[in-house]
């Protein structure tokens, strides 16, 4: 689980992390205590970045995602938070070369097929436990199930 604080007045926000991080490979997983989660977002500006969550984007470290922004914003400056923002997330949707077309579609085939995966093993529990329970399923419980699933 991760911790992050952010603390504001009308001057500054000062943003902390803790370190640990949990890397699951099924059917272990394994905790590090010195994972970096809290960024700057510029090199020459205090504008900071944390992160929590998957340590990757469509494989990629953001770790690493990070700092290709970094130096390609180099000392560009903004006014807002929300303007830097933008040009983060315009960056993440227009930089081909770190998530070409191949990548993201096989990543969009993964989430998918992730969450029909999930979505059968629901419903398969579901009738396991009706059978279970009452050691049969009757028509309109399946009728009920099939209707979830429409």
């Amino acid at each position: 689980m991760t911790a992050e604080i952010a603390i504001m007045n009308k001057e500054a926000i000062a943003l902390a992390s803790d370190s640990a991080v949990t890397i699951r490979a099924e059917p272990e997983q394994k905790i590090f205590t010195s994972a970096n989660k809290l960024f700057t977002l510029s090199k020459y500006y205090p504008i900071g970045i944390m992160l929590y969550g998957n340590a990757t984007l469509m494989g990629i470290p953001w770790e690493t995602i990070i700092k290709i922004f970094r130096k390609k914003l180099g000392k560009s400056k903004f006014e807002t938070l929300e303007e830097y923002a933008n040009n983060f997330i315009d960056f993440l949707d227009n930089e081909n070369s770190l998530f070409p077309a191949s990548v993201q579609e096989e990543y969009l085939h993964q989430t998918i097929n992730g969450y029909f995966q999930f979505i059968r093993e629901t419903i398969e529990k579901e009738l396991h436990s009706k059978v279970y329970e009452s050691g049969k399923i009757s028509d309109k419980e399946i009728r009920l199930v099939r209707k979830i699933c429409e």
